[in-house]
């Protein structure tokens, strides 16, 4: 987009300029620095974020499995298939 809208993106590229140490707007070097801080920035979320999501996800799969069983006990769903 920086190419295409340069007016538009000259904000942005002040923004990146300031969150990846070594960055500088077009050039081959910060291409390729880009390139490394967004895959090590990919690696990051998913070794932090992932493993959390899945534990609350699971949390909330077992609490329905619970509700759904004590329903059952407690004879509150007659024609449950």
């Amino acid at each position: 987009w920086g190419l295409a809208l340069p007016r538009v993106h000259a904000k942005g590229s002040e923004l990146l300029e300031a969150l990846i140490p070594g960055f500088t707007w077009l050039t081959p070097q910060s291409f390729i620095l880009g390139l490394v801080w967004s895959t090590l920035l990919a690696l990051y979320i998913a070794v932090v974020f992932v493993p959390l999501f899945n534990f609350f996800e699971g949390r909330r799969h077992v609490e329905g499995a619970r509700t759904e069983a004590t329903t059952l006990k407690r004879g509150e769903l007659a024609h449950h298939p």
